[in-house]
């Protein structure tokens, strides 16, 4: 933390994501861009837009070679409210999850070693024991041979025999052991990590708001793909590591089917969201052109002249535009009001049709059934009343 340059400026306090957030292509860090002011005012179709001011993170590598028109990587661009929201749910969910099954979590983090459980390291620990003292036995059988051949007990031939096949074994005694003790100690440092991370998750029980404190525990680092843009959302891959544990997969929740009403719902943002994408795209296509037209009055390509009657030939194809639209609303509101004078008169018809089957009530019959009403909904009222103040005194009792 303390190598990573932190500027402050006049905006306030340094942006906390600052030095933890990197391009998943080239591996650069991502450079963070932000504004005083937190809010701007922007004219598009004749009305003011009240847009928050930017505050985003780019691949550094892009932003530096980008003037020098040297595309090495593309943007990677991501709002940091969208990474606060990111991390804050990640840090959540993880935490969650290690709290209900602390022991599937720690057995996913040992899965990361050769060693899946504690049985099988008693029994690594005892492979190493013998075979280290096997290692021992044959370096004094090698000492025992070897006197034995200066003496002459022993032919060099049989010597030769022997030392081979003592060192062969000892060699392989040797790597064996070795990867043992490897597989081991990545075991214990698995343990390590996860009691570690535990220890963490224990210190915040209950969090809504990401802090700085929180952000340097639990994170390590951010990798951040780039933005998918083929389809009708934008969407886009950031892989978050965690210290001590990395990038922590959490097992995949069954997601319940949508409803009638959510799917109604969702249909409707999407027609929605593709109105406001072809409106945008006609207004940046409007001020495209515009600054053309600039710039070739600049270059002397065309004259003002020329200038004013592009601008006047726009003006009217807007206006007609406008008109046409205008009138398909026209045509589409009397048909919505004749659709719906026709529906009123059915119903009407029904309803008097049912009046005329009904059975006629005396006054007094009528004088009977609004009382009945009325006695059910001071009944319903009554009922309504009574629950809210159990709920009341319940949430009183709690709170004390």
């Amino acid at each position: 933390m303390i190598g990573t340059p932190r500027r402050i400026y006049k905006i306030g306090e340094a942006n906390p994501f600052t030095g933890l957030v990197f391009c998943a292509d080239c591996g650069a860090k991502l450079y963070n861009t932000r504004q005083a002011k937190e809010y701007f005012i922007e004219e598009r179709f004749g009305k003011e837009y009240k847009h928050k001011t930017a505050n985003f993170y780019t691949c550094s590598t892009y932003k530096t070679n980008q003037k020098y028109l040297r595309k090495k990587c593309s943007g990677h661009f991501i709002r940091t409210a969208v990474l606060q929201e990111l991390v804050l749910d990640t840090i959540k969910r993880v935490s969650g999850y290690v709290r209900e099954h602390e022991a599937e979590f720690l057995e996913k983090i040992r899965k990361k070693s050769e060693i899946h459980q504690a049985e099988t390291a008693k029994a690594y620990l005892k492979n190493i024991t013998k075979n280290q003292h096997r290692i021992k036995e044959l370096d004094l059988l090698f000492q025992k041979v070897y006197e034995d051949n200066a003496t002459g007990k022993l032919s060099d031939e049989r010597f030769g025999q022997l030392s081979n096949s003592y060192e062969r074994e000892q060699a392989e005694l040797k790597q064996v052991t070795a990867k043992m003790l490897s597989n081991l100690t990545a075991y214990e440092n698995d343990s390590l990590k996860a009691d570690s991370f535990i220890e963490i998750v224990k210190r915040y029980t209950e969090f809504n708001v990401l802090t700085n404190a929180m952000l340097n525990e639990f994170v390590e680092k951010i990798i951040v793909y780039e933005a998918d843009k083929t389809g009708l959302q934008r969407e886009q891959q950031v892989d978050i590591h965690l210290n001590f544990i990395g990038h922590f997969e959490l097992p995949m929740e069954e997601v319940p089917p949508l409803t009638e009403e959510e799917i109604a719902e969702q249909e409707k943002r999407i027609r929605k969201l593709e109105y406001q994408r072809e409106a945008s795209r006609r207004w940046y296509a409007k001020k495209k052109r515009e600054e053309e037209w600039q710039r070739a009055l600049e270059a002397g390509e065309i004259s003002k002249e020329q200038l004013e009657a592009h601008k006047q030939e726009q003006l009217a194809k807007e206006e007609s535009e406008k008109e046409q639209q205008a009138k398909r609303t026209h045509e589409r509101n009397l048909y919505a009001r004749e659709w719906a004078k026709k529906n009123r008169e059915k119903k009407r018809a029904e309803r008097e049709a049912e009046k005329a089957n009904e059975p006629q009530l005396t006054p007094e019959e009528k004088k009977q059934i609004r009382r009945e009403k009325q006695r059910e909904y001071a009944r319903n009222w009554y009922l309504r009343k009574k629950e809210k103040e159990l709920a009341e005194k319940s949430e009183t009792e709690i709170a004390i």
